[in-house]
């Protein structure tokens, strides 16, 4: 899964967001948050 991070990642993100339910949309940022954490913290440990 954390190979998924970089340009492309952004882009089938973005046309993911564009074709999901807005109720997904919590999911969808929250799986994010959770990457964003684990990135900074393996980059701040």
């Amino acid at each position: 899964m954390n190979e998924a991070f970089g340009p492309d990642a952004t882009s089938a993100c973005a046309i993911t967001c564009y074709r999901t339910p807005r109720h997904h949309h919590i999911i969808l940022w929250t799986v994010l948050a959770v990457g964003l954490l684990a990135v900074a913290w393996s980059v701040l440990a």
